[in-house]
């Protein structure tokens, strides 16, 4: 069993510490406890892919979820610039880990057809194969993120 300490602050995040979130992997199995709003931050500062591949890209009602309705959601976020008034930064990164180079396309593709082709400099997508959750590649960040309709982005030099 390996247990990931997401975050351990308190519900309002003071000292910078995210809320409390626990990330529990046992073979074959991985599941959350006590995951607070900044449960999905901490999730993408470990590298923690919440979807597995397990979400259908796109469903054909809009009340159930699926990864197309989080990107919709994501780009509302982008257009009205909404992480500039709540957090108080000027850009915005918003990392897709999957699993398969198909599933990648896939998602790519959805962005796409939402931006009406446009595509979005914003989401970085990757596939990291294997048991990336017990040590994470190397490359995960010296190895250019794909985006849809830009070129590949190096997010920082090894």
């Amino acid at each position: 069993m390996k247990l990931t300490i997401v975050g351990s602050g308190d519900a309002f995040g003071s000292g910078g510490r995210l809320q409390s979130c626990y990330h529990v992997a046992l073979p074959g199995e991985e599941f959350l406890i006590d995951c607070g709003a900044t449960s999905m931050i901490g999730m993408q500062r470990f590298g923690l892919d919440p979807d597995r591949a397990t979400e259908p890209v796109a469903r054909a009602g809009f009340a159930r979820t699926s990864y197309r309705k989080k990107l919709l959601q994501y780009q509302e976020v982008v257009t009205r610039r909404l992480y500039q008034r709540h957090f108080g930064t000027s850009s915005l990164i918003v990392l897709h880990v999957t699993v398969s180079e198909a599933r990648k396309q896939a998602l790519m593709q959805a962005l796409k057809d939402i931006t009406r082709g446009r595509g979005s400099c914003v989401h970085l997508f990757k596939v990291m194969k294997g048991d990336w959750m017990e040590a994470p590649p190397a490359d995960g960040f010296t190895e250019p993120w794909a985006r849809a309709g830009y070129p590949p982005l190096k997010i920082c030099e090894g």
